[in-house]
């Protein structure tokens, strides 16, 4: 048996508790610890606005909103034909949407355990 890389300790214990076999050399405080920075990283990038000048073309859709916020954000682009916004209007900010990929393998895992 094999430490954990960051703290030492034996307790790791692999596909259990709701672990995966991914990190097999990190303890079961550790794996979790990580996946908590990781979901933390997530929520800030989904939640922290940016303002209009840091968006460009390749970013693509996102969601819009007016500060203060007082109406649902619009999702799309600066450059839809029904875009609500001046586009020398400070107020507005955007925030990106949920990643597609992250959302299905969520779902799949999901599924996965409800038919077991």
């Amino acid at each position: 048996m094999i430490p954990c890389k960051h703290c030492r300790s034996y307790a790791i214990n692999l596909n259990k508790s709701g672990r995966d076999d991914s990190e097999p050399d990190v303890c079961d405080v550790c794996y979790w610890r990580l996946k908590a920075v990781g979901l933390q990283a997530d929520f800030d990038r989904l939640h922290t606005p940016r303002p209009f000048d840091d968006w460009h073309e390749d970013i693509g859709n996102v969601l819009w909103w007016s500060f203060p916020i007082s109406e649902p954000p619009f999702s799309g682009t600066p450059h839809d034909d029904d875009y609500p916004f001046d586009f020398d209007d400070h107020s507005v900010g955007w925030v990106p949407l949920p990643d597609c990929d992250k959302i299905q393998e969520q779902w799949e895992t999901a599924e996965k355990a409800r038919k077991t």
